[in-house]
């Protein structure tokens, strides 16, 4: 058995947003529910899960949200130093395809593996919890966004693909790395569509055919 515990506790800054459990029960909070479901079910694993910190950069080159990134990782390295019973760390990864800026834009191969290695180090497990990858920011090119069904692939289905193929390949390489679970799997049914925009971020399409972000 796997339980997300606590989920999208961290603002972008990388600090404790102040949310009703902050609020009604202080920051302490997070410890007290992983060790009131430690409790509760004690064979069972135990996740913290958030997005956009799936991304760690080097001297060389910041990850987009840094901030954030750094937050997820001082955050459950403090639950682990305390004893905290805490098993696991979820990055979402709803990746945008066409973003631009520190915040929009997708984390490299290279820094996904950085992050998923930080945290194994930690002696944590580690999870892509909810992927899926925007591309309507894109030119749309020949075809119908990013409708297979065309023989010649337009560049929103040559990047999708690539991004779903290039994290998870990175991902794989880590020895802490957990599992992939996508947020849907039919782009008839994604919360993109109401929380964004029309999109077609998952690997099936409407008609449930499989795209070539399938393969990748």
């Amino acid at each position: 058995r796997m339980w997300d515990v606590v989920n999208e506790s961290l603002a972008s800054d990388g600090t404790l947003v102040e949310n009703v459990f902050y609020t009604k029960l202080g920051p302490g909070y997070i410890e007290e529910c992983f060790r009131w479901a430690h409790e509760a079910d004690p064979g069972a694993f135990l996740i913290y899960n958030d997005n956009k910190v799936e991304g760690c950069g080097n001297e060389e080159e910041e990850a987009p949200n840094q901030a954030k990134s750094d937050g997820f990782y001082a955050l459950l390295k403090s639950l682990v130093e305390k004893g905290v019973p805490v098993h696991g760390a979820g990055m979402q990864a709803h990746f945008n395809a066409g973003g631009v800026g520190k915040r929009q834009r997708c984390p490299t191969p290279a820094m996904v593996k950085r992050q998923i290695r930080r945290i194994g180090d930690l002696g944590l497990m580690v999870n892509i919890s909810e992927m899926d990858v925007r591309v309507s920011k894109l030119p749309a090119g020949p075809g119908n966004d990013c409708d297979d069904s065309d023989v010649e692939m337009n560049v929103r289905t040559v990047a999708q693909t690539q991004i779903y193929r290039d994290i998870l390949s990175a991902a794989l390489s880590e020895p802490a790395f957990h599992g992939i679970w996508l947020w849907g799997f039919t782009d008839r049914h994604t919360w993109v569509n109401n929380f964004y925009y029309d999109d077609s971020p998952l690997i099936f399409d409407e008609k449930y055919n499989k795209k070539s972000s399938y393969y990748g």
